[in-house]
């Protein structure tokens, strides 16, 4: 978990990269309904053009089919974006004990503050290509794609998200401000443990700062 732009995505294909984990981003998932045109698509679509967090109903529908594939096929799932408020955290454990799992969860805590997530992200740049979203910065070197216009990986157009303007982007960050702790609280009552890593650094030294972590666990 953490706000937008925290770089819970980049994290994560880090270690799908260098661990051969697997991620399911319910933040991909939602951009590739809403380009194949879904009912749940275009309610999706406005909502997150609204500015606000898609609802519990929406993610449901969405993630039980695709949890169960990634648990059949990887010892380790990174699930970025949900359960994301804590009104949904008995519907993640209803689903890892639908699934007939004995899983052993991490909660891992991007913080960032405020003003550093609001100049990433209206620096960001998203891969147009719904199967790969790979995410760039134009305020970052470490994250400034070779080709300005193009993904590194697949060489598709590179686009801002719609929901990537000022006022959505603090309109995001208040809810994610009154959400997280009550999350954060929810998740404590089930014995998860939280891990807590300062995102505000460059990639590399979160990514070494959240291994480390993780081994303490």
């Amino acid at each position: 978990m953490g706000p937008p732009g925290a770089g819970k995505g980049t994290i994560s294909s880090m270690c799908v990269e260098r661990f051969g984990w697997t991620t399911l981003s319910t933040g991909n998932l939602c951009r590739k309904h809403i380009v194949e045109g879904t009912d749940i698509g275009k309610k999706i679509d406005f909502i997150i053009k609204s500015g606000k967090l898609v609802s519990d109903e929406l993610i449901s529908a969405m993630i039980k089919e695709e949890l169960e594939q990634a648990f059949n096929n990887f010892e380790t799932v990174i699930l970025d974006g949900f359960p994301r408020k804590s009104s949904q955290v008995d519907l993640f454990w209803n689903l890892i004990s639908g699934l007939g799992l004995d899983a052993e969860v991490a909660l891992v805590s991007f913080e960032v503050p405020n003003e550093v997530v609001l100049d990433r992200l209206l620096n960001r740049l998203t891969c147009s290509n719904k199967n790969c979203q790979a995410v760039y910065s134009v305020g970052c070197d470490s994250l400034l794609p070779k080709e300005l216009d193009k993904c590194d990986k697949c060489k598709s157009p590179l686009a801002r998200r719609g929901d990537d303007d000022r006022s959505a982007i603090e309109n995001r960050l208040r809810e994610y401000g009154e959400s997280s702790k009550a999350l954060v609280a929810a998740h404590s009552a089930k014995g998860t443990k939280v891990v807590r890593v300062d995102a505000s650094c460059d990639v590399e030294n979160v990514f070494d700062l959240f291994k480390e972590l993780m081994a303490q666990r």
